[in-house]
């Protein structure tokens, strides 16, 4: 249904552009990782553009 409020509260969204070279390994829907996954792979996907 388009146009629902979520039900769960607000919502957030991101996006972020890499280099057509570079490769993350492990990068999935969010939904699918436990949180130390999403903690990792978080640091690894900001440390480049810092």
């Amino acid at each position: 249904m388009s146009g629902m409020s979520p039900l769960a509260g607000p919502v957030a969204a991101a996006a972020v552009i890499f280099n057509r070279d570079m490769r993350i390994s492990g990068i999935d829907d969010s939904k699918k990782l436990d949180a130390n996954s999403r903690e990792r792979l978080a640091e690894e996907i900001k440390r480049p553009s810092l």
